[in-house]
């Protein structure tokens, strides 16, 4: 599936997208993530201009939300590890790697979220309700074969954390659900989770 076809897929299952500069992350000229559409003919226009365009999602009307792990010193370990140490897991079938090393998690709210983002959560941990760069972008790419249909619902402590209700020192002691290892060398096991939104 070229990529054209696959942001017309993302879009027909509801993804609200918009243009970025090929290999970048910022909007072509006259976007942003406030433009984000839905509208086929216009995403055509797009590719048509230029076939190697980036891809950005406004989250909040796509109604997901990403936990961005940095790839700081060719180490996500040390952040996952941090997460886990303070009770906050991240349970997904869907992970992208970046452009960058790093790891974008994907949940879906359906409850609705304002467009914000806590940067630096913990080190090297971003929480993300606003926009963020997507496959099919260049140098993006979905693990482990996942649809969009695996994206799970989101756990609590990042709706408390996005809505400014948690702290990094806040432990989660009611998340019962394990989550899987995804990205061998890179995610780590963990114990529980709580879900707040439904679909």
């Amino acid at each position: 599936m070229n990529r054209l076809n696959q942001v017309i897929k993302m879009v027909r299952a509801g993804l609200y997208v918009y243009p970025i500069v090929p290999n970048g992350k910022q909007p072509i000229r006259n976007y942003s993530y406030l433009k984000a559409t839905q509208d086929i003919a216009l995403i055509k226009r797009w590719f048509m201009d230029e076939p190697n365009i980036n891809i950005g999602l406004n989250l909040a009307k796509s109604n997901l939300i990403v936990v961005d792990i940095d790839n700081h010193n060719n180490d996500l370990q040390a952040p996952l590890q941090s997460l886990s140490n303070l009770g906050y897991n991240l349970p997904s079938d869907y992970v992208e790697r970046t452009q960058s090393g790093g790891l974008h998690f994907y949940y879906h709210c359906s409850d609705g979220i304002p467009a914000t983002r806590k940067t630096k959560f913990i080190d090297g941990v971003d929480l993300l309700s606003d926009f963020v760069v997507s496959s099919p972008s260049n140098n993006y790419k979905v693990l482990n074969g996942a649809t969009l249909s695996d994206i799970p619902q989101v756990p609590n402590w990042i709706i408390k954390a996005l809505d400014n209700r948690a702290m990094p020192s806040d432990r989660m002691q009611d998340n019962p659900t394990p989550y899987r290892r995804y990205y061998t060398g890179y995610l780590i096991d963990a114990s529980r989770l709580t879900k707040s939104c439904r679909r």
